[in-house]
């Protein structure tokens, strides 16, 4: 966020006081946050500064949240990265089989932190992912997955993941292919200025996958 914006929202928050305040602090909305304009009036002495005539308050929960709702943003969360296994790319049909089980999972990081400076002040930012929706495009309800285990190798071809996978019921050839789309949730908490609570994220990645029909024959 730039300094701009957050002198933006200094200016909201104090109203009438802003200018008064920054004449108080100078330029900078680093000093305002860090209480200059928000620590009540000046204690008597030759030393002491003028304070605003608006006498405003420290800001709020909300006003504060207002900010870490553009910080969080910075934290720049991954996509996901789907996985499929057995993988339909490496294959010798380059394709996923249909009624054959397919695992599921994201390998990408499922926590990033943070310490972002705004303007002077220290954002602490850590954020974790819950979970992953999957729509599989193949007209089936998409899945919620919590929990998701990396396919183990050939020794597990057949079996059902125990955590997260699906099964296509139905080919996308000779057609084309079914667009897997994945959805990250993240919940990120925040602290600044005395202050903390935890703001929603989502990350979308998509994958294309061929699926198709294998037929097995059979002397006569």
């Amino acid at each position: 966020m730039s300094a701009e914006e957050i002198n933006a929202f200094l200016r909201t928050s104090l109203g009438a006081g802003y200018e008064d305040c920054l004449a108080v602090a100078g330029s900078s909305s680093a000093q305002l946050l860090s209480g200059v304009c928000f620590s009540g009036p000046a204690t008597a002495g030759p030393a002491a500064a003028p304070v605003a005539s608006a006498s405003p308050t420290w800001p709020s929960f909300s006003q504060v949240e207002q900010v870490a709702r553009r910080v969080v943003v910075q934290l720049r969360i991954p996509d996901p990265e789907i996985r499929l296994g057995p993988d339909p790319s490496v294959n010798e049909w380059n394709m996923a089989v249909v009624g054959l089980p397919v695992w599921v999972w994201s390998s990408e990081s499922a926590s990033r932190s943070a310490s972002l400076s705004v303007a002077g002040y220290e954002f602490a930012l850590s954020g974790r992912r819950q979970s992953v929706a999957y729509d599989f495009g193949d007209g089936s309800p998409a899945i919620r997955c919590t929990a998701m285990q990396p396919y183990p190798g050939p020794s597990a071809a057949g079996a059902a993941s125990p955590s997260c996978g699906h099964t296509f019921a139905r080919p996308s050839l000779p057609a084309g292919t079914f667009t897997v789309t994945a959805r990250a949730e993240w919940v990120v908490d925040w602290s600044a200025m005395g202050y903390s609570g935890s703001l929603p994220l989502r990350a979308t990645a998509q994958r294309e996958v061929r699926v198709g029909e294998l037929q097995s024959l059979r002397d006569r």
